[in-house]
């Protein structure tokens, strides 16, 4: 489902106006969407995106160069996890790429 359709949905189920109350700063978004999963593990908050935002698409052969490759193109996704209006700074953010 494409991410305009879902959040038409969802604001209707929830009997909002207009959807300005999920919507990301305009800089962020491009249309993407990640699927996540919240954990807590010792004490630390964690989220691990499992699906979606490019990161199949990760290129290189070894872990330094995949860990290059998404600090270059990918790095906006870290910003939508940690920072706010929904992150948290001790937050960690991981990719299963």
């Amino acid at each position: 489902m494409p991410a305009a359709q879902f959040l038409r949905r969802a604001v209707r189920r929830r009997g909002l106006r207009r959807a300005s109350a999920f919507a990301l700063p305009q800089r962020l978004w491009r249309g993407d969407v990640l699927r996540c999963v919240d954990l807590h593990c010792g004490g630390e908050p964690a989220t691990v995106v499992v699906d979606g935002g490019g990161f199949d698409r990760v290129r290189g052969a070894t872990m330094f160069e995949k860990r290059r490759d998404v600090m270059a193109r990918l790095d906006r996704w870290r910003e939508v996890l940690l920072h706010e209006p929904r992150g948290y700074p001790c937050a960690n953010a991981d990719f299963l790429v």
